[in-house]
């Protein structure tokens, strides 16, 4: 139960530091950086749903199950 709670800190903790970096880096408006980060966020989600994917195909082939 506190390692739930802990993760989710980490993660959100994670996310504003994200958009605070974002915002400081670029000294641009709230809502560029905003639309930055929402696209920052969708891409490595994307990329990381990718690579968990093609790594356990692989993983499955090898054992036989697939």
């Amino acid at each position: 139960m506190v390692n739930n709670y802990m993760s989710l800190v980490f993660v959100v903790s994670f996310l504003v530091y994200l958009f605070i970096a974002l915002k400081r880096m670029y000294g641009q408006s709230t809502s560029k950086t905003l639309l930055k980060f929402i696209l920052l966020c969708i891409s490595y989600g994307l990329i990381l749903a990718i690579s968990v994917t093609v790594s356990l195909m692989f993983y499955l082939s090898n054992e036989g199950r697939l």
